[in-house]
């Protein structure tokens, strides 16, 4: 698994020196996915740097900061206090940044928005979570605790829909699952995706219970609710 990561790593690096930004983000998403696996904080972490620091040499600086938070919490979580005091000092105005108030208000029953998939925990069972990463990975770490519904950034899609691949596997969990379009929502962002994420993409749940591709998240998270209810 370590050299899986390195060599995804390696890829991603590659990548971003070649100029390609979108490939090279899916490939330090997909070390992400691979380290989240295995349960590599440390892994996961690097990853989630690295990525926030291609973004910001890209000029995609809202996209970075959902991945740099990340990162932190994961050092963190890893013991790293050393390294959370450097990222503070780095970046400390992106990481305070906070996301403009949105017109209308989550509902109380929905989880915080995510920044990242590995974020969630075993206490957000139960709830709807809007994660800012894409809905992409391995199988068997689609989603660490069995929500009501959760909604990714599509991230472009990409090669093989390896942007939606969580979707299906979401359903043969019974949990609902979309994503949003990359173009209305920034990634690595939860709160825009509540702000204002359109829908690309949902599985077989989120559909039965009135999700389709082109409605607002808010529509969709409104339509969850009231399918529940009944």
């Amino acid at each position: 698994m370590v050299d899986m990561l390195m060599q995804l790593l390696m890829k991603a690096e590659l990548t971003r020196l070649d100029g390609r930004v979108e490939p090279a983000l899916r490939l330090y998403e997909a070390a992400m996915d691979a380290a989240r696996a295995s349960e590599f904080h440390r892994d996961e972490a690097m990853a989630n740097e690295l990525a926030a620091r291609h973004l910001l040499a890209a000029q995609r600086r809202k996209a970075a900061e959902g991945y740099l938070r990340a990162a932190r919490h994961l050092y963190e979580r890893w013991g790293a206090r050393r390294k959370v005091e450097h990222m503070d000092q780095e970046f400390g105005q992106l990481l305070t940044t906070q996301a403009a108030p949105s017109t209308a208000e989550l509902p109380a029953t929905t989880a915080a928005t995510l920044d990242s998939a590995s974020l969630v925990r075993p206490d957000d069972a139960g709830a709807i979570v809007l994660i800012g990463s894409h809905g992409g990975g391995p199988p068997a770490n689609a989603l660490k605790a069995d929500c009501r519904a959760a909604i990714f950034n599509d991230a472009g899609i990409g090669i093989d829909g390896a942007g939606i691949a969580r979707l299906p596997v979401l359903a043969r969990r019974g949990i609902a699952a979309a994503t949003v379009s990359a173009e209305s929502a920034r990634i690595g962002d939860g709160r825009s995706i509540w702000e204002s994420g359109i829908v690309s993409a949902v599985n077989d749940r989120a559909a039965a219970a009135g999700g389709s591709v082109g409605m607002t998240v808010q529509d969709l998270v409104r339509r969850l609710l009231r399918a529940e209810e009944r």
